[in-house]
């Protein structure tokens, strides 16, 4: 299996270390590629690590100008599934190209967190285009629900602990 996993931080945080421990315990059955969209200590342990990355310098998934060169690569790629994190608006493009996605969701949907989540319609219009969804949390995957995420589309699977 053939995953693509774009990432909008090439900074060393959680979502990129579960990842990083993911990548490890299964890299025998699956091919992770990974795309940056900016360079940093991330990309240095991908390639520690010998998984493929590359790096976007200067393309955003968020700007529609880029969407055509990322949906031309996306097609180039034929990746199997694409993991997203953070980076939500590319599952739009992965339904254009008929490309599963699952999307870890790690962020609370309460009013004071900010951004899309706050908005119900929004959140539940932008986790619909997502294939699946692996909430960290029964928190996160209740708050979902709430949202009007179908259930049977969440999946809890919590963060490695060491």
């Amino acid at each position: 299996m053939r995953i693509l996993a774009p990432f909008g931080s090439a900074e060393l945080g959680g979502s990129q270390l579960f990842f990083l421990k993911t990548a490890e315990l299964l890299s025998d059955v699956i091919e992770f590629r990974v795309w940056l969209s900016a360079d940093g200590p991330f990309r240095e342990e991908l390639e520690r690590r010998s998984v493929p990355v590359e790096v976007w310098k200067g393309a955003s998934w968020k700007n529609p100008a880029s969407w055509p060169k990322v949906i031309s690569a996306l097609q180039r790629e034929k990746p199997d599934l694409v993991y997203l994190h953070a980076t939500r608006l590319l599952a739009l493009l992965c339904r254009y190209c008929r490309i599963p996605c699952l999307e870890r969701i790690n962020m609370t949907r309460r009013w004071e967190s900010g951004g899309w989540m706050r908005f119900p319609f929004v959140d539940r219009v932008m986790t619909s285009f997502n294939t699946h969804i692996l909430a960290v949390s029964e928190a996160i995957a209740s708050q979902l629900r709430h949202n009007g995420t179908p259930a049977r589309k969440i999946t809890v699977v919590r963060n490695h602990v060491e």
